[in-house]
């Protein structure tokens, strides 16, 4: 009796190792299978992934597009970079450090060149525009009028009035 359980046993613990091995092996060929489609899928969209903004140069040169530059001051880097994010330009910036002060490049792509005309234009008309005085100096002028008495203010005088008079 004993020896008939002991066979049945080994037989199921057989079986359910070959089940095992078998659903093993189909589990990792279907794994297999969906890592190498996601692979496919992050390949093609990395391909169709374009950076926008401010870049490398050597990224920019990836794109296989015509590069065309103009040369901006030091002082304009800055603000430079909000117009060209407004207006989605791609763009790469270069010091030419051989000339002292050193001259800045913006490279960025030929078809761009209207993007870049209208960013521009945007850049030196806010510039020229924009003489506004500082929150500061309107904080200054407002301290001295008010630290001045105006003259034609009333003095307040107290009284005390008991049943009509007044002491």
């Amino acid at each position: 009796m004993q020896e008939d359980i002991n066979q049945k046993v080994i037989a199921v613990s057989c079986k359910t190792a070959k089940l095992t091995g078998g659903t093993l092996k189909k589990l990792l060929s279907a794994l297999l299978k969906l890592m190498s489609n996601r692979h496919r899928k992050k390949a093609a969209a990395k391909q169709n992934d374009v950076k926008h903004g401010k870049q490398k140069l050597k990224t920019l040169q990836e794109q296989n597009r015509e590069l065309t530059n103009i040369e901006i001051t030091d002082d304009n880097i800055k603000s430079f970079e909000k117009y060209a994010k407004k207006y989605n330009i791609d763009f790469s910036l270069m010091a030419d450090k051989t000339q002292n002060p050193p001259r800045w490049y913006v490279f960025f792509k030929a078809q761009d060149t209207s993007l870049m005309k209208a960013a521009f234009k945007e850049y030196t008309n806010d510039k020229l525009v924009k003489k506004k005085p500082s929150v500061r100096r309107k904080l200054s002028i407002f301290r001295t009028k008010a630290r001045t008495p105006k003259p034609h203010q009333r003095t307040r005088q107290k009284s005390k009035s008991r049943g009509g008079m007044t002491l």
